[in-house]
């Protein structure tokens, strides 16, 4: 059994004379059946998750609410239709850069951090030039096909304008995918400030500007697909300048040179294409129901769709920094065969999410027509369809890192067949559903097939590790959520509540968070908790001062 036992302010346990505690807490996790080793190894891990997770969650928190600005402004501007049409053409762009990038976005990390380690000054440029060089190339070649075959698409949608937002799109899928593939590389240096400075802050605040600025000047039909690709240009820029300065800053002259085998297209490929197979079938599943949204509704569905979608997806936010950190503790811990400490952290990664995202989702589910009415009044037609997303995603935190930990601990057959029956059932379930419902249909589908396919995860997570992601706690955070959620109902039977303004909105959020808070501090909070809690806002605020200055490279 798990508990928290007091702990003196970091010096040595006599019982434990080689454990410091790694969150300079006043508490160590115990676990009673074998005393001797758990304190040390969970504690340290679930430590360094806490401070991984806060140094991720801060580029995505900016990242969020940028993606929060964009659909407002994009919504408010642009309207219900250009707003589908400008996502019609960005989810044929995005599937299409996949297909580009030719999976050397990973390959570009793992070879960069393979020879920062052999200090290989040679290989770690070729590496970057290669990969340049032919993603480069393909991209050019599928945004040429992209701007040939606009007209056909657009015919095949339905939408005389997809032509001229697919021919834009054409020349934003270079852009999109040399600051793609440039990312990776700088993530291979363990450095996040390129990524989190270029794509997450930088690319979408001009973004926000030039979307502002064309609509402004009454370029309503091609604004939202201009803006993106000025958007990646200046992204691309910043990264050029970051990748430099990592490459300038590295020092390996104290290093004797070695003949080493030089890094080839080939040995690139060997590594990448198994990537792509795994990107295409991830990115196809997850796109396809817009996609067939647009091809059997209407383009201002779509816009609607992305919208609920969009602000569904912004509370995942925690688990996705999590996902970051948590993947190569899995590897390791697999290899050591310590199962019962990755159970752990599997289940504090839920935990933590499920306790982070669950009254978001609720107050998302609850205030669905305030919400979107923040967008405009054509997008309270998707109410109901930002409701069972919002549920829906509650079930996606619930059940944890299942994907990563499955891909992590060997098992990535796993995942390609998940993403495959998907794939096949969300295409199925929309060509019945969508004709009849239309945004509901479309809802619904995403709905059964996270919910269909998380379940397959944590099963075959159980067949094979003997972990799962619930705990007591689980409970205690869903009687938390439901209390939230009647105070919720009877807010919104006050008079004022009818007349969809912001004052009640932000009512609803203060008083349903400051109950939900107050519920989850007394019953499902322990004394760990709160260290890592301290610690994460820590770690949050160390990397918001992080971006304001260059890190060192770590060779």
């Amino acid at each position: 059994m798990l508990r928290s036992l007091p702990y003196n302010g970091g010096a040595r346990d006599a019982r434990y004379p080689r454990y410091r505690d790694p969150v300079d807490s006043g508490y160590c996790v115990v676990n009673d059946s074998e005393e001797e080793t758990a304190p040390s190894e969970s504690a340290v891990l679930i430590g360094a998750l806490a401070r991984g997770t806060g140094t991720n969650l801060a580029g995505y928190a900016v990242k969020s609410l940028l993606i929060f600005a964009h659909g407002v402004l994009a919504a408010r501007i642009y309207g219900a239709q250009r707003y589908g049409i400008y996502i019609q053409g960005l989810t044929v762009m995005l599937l299409a850069a996949q297909l580009g990038q030719l999976g050397l976005d990973r390959t570009l990390t793992h070879h960069a951090a393979l020879y920062l380690t052999r200090k290989d000054p040679k290989n770690l440029k070729r590496t970057i030039l290669q990969g340049l060089s032919v993603g480069g190339l393909a991209s050019i070649a599928i945004g040429i096909l992209l701007a040939t075959a606009a007209p056909l698409l657009a015919r095949l949608f339905g939408e005389p304008e997809l032509r001229t937002a697919f021919r834009f799109f054409a020349l934003a899928l270079p852009l999109f995918n040399i600051s793609s593939l440039l990312a990776a590389f700088t993530q291979g240096f363990r450095a996040m400030r390129p990524t989190v400075l270029a794509v997450d802050i930088v690319g979408p605040g001009a973004e926000l500007i030039l979307i502002l600025l064309f609509g402004t000047l009454g370029w309503k039909s091609v604004g939202l697909a201009l803006a993106y690709t000025g958007a990646f240009a200046v992204a691309g820029i910043v990264l050029v300048i970051e990748t430099r300065r990592l490459l300038s800053g590295i020092d390996f002259r104290d290093v004797i040179p070695a003949e080493r085998k030089p890094v080839t297209i080939p040995l690139l490929f060997r590594f990448a294409f198994p990537i792509l197979a795994i990107h295409l079938l991830q990115n196809t599943a997850g796109r396809v129901n817009t996609l067939l949204l647009g091809a059997l509704g209407t383009s201002a569905m779509t816009g609607i769709f992305s919208a609920t979608h969009r602000l569904a997806s912004l509370g995942n936010t925690f688990l996705v920094s999590s996902n970051l950190m948590l993947a190569p503790m899995v590897s390791s811990l697999v290899e050591k065969k310590q199962l019962q400490s990755l159970g752990r952290l599997y289940q504090t990664t839920a935990r933590w999410a499920l306790m982070l995202s669950t009254p978001v989702f609720l107050m998302m589910a609850s205030l669905s027509y305030n919400i979107l009415l923040i967008f405009g009044p054509e997008f309270t037609a998707g109410t109901l369809a930002l409701t069972i997303l919002a549920l829906t995603m509650i079930f996606n935190i619930a059940t944890g890192s299942c994907g990563t930990i499955l891909m992590m601990a060997g098992y990535p057959r796993y995942n390609a067949l998940n993403e495959l029956f998907k794939l096949v059932l969300v295409i199925g379930f929309s060509l019945w559903s969508i004709p009849r419902w239309g945004l509901i249909g479309a809802a619904l589908t995403l709905a059964v097939g996270i919910v269909v396919v998380n379940s397959l995860r944590v099963v075959q997570v159980w067949h094979h590790l003997r972990i799962h992601p619930f705990t007591w706690s689980t409970l205690w955070i869903m009687g938390a959520g439901f209390v939230l959620t009647l105070v919720l109902a009877g807010l919104k039977r006050l008079p004022f509540f009818q007349h969809g303004s912001i004052w009640p909105l932000l009512l609803g959020i203060i008083v349903g968070g400051k109950i939900y808070g107050a519920i989850i501090f007394a019953i499902a909070f322990d004394p760990l908790d709160r260290e890592l809690f301290l610690r994460l806002i820590k770690s949050v605020t160390t990397q918001i001062k992080g971006l304001l200055m260059p890190q060192k490279v770590r060779s």
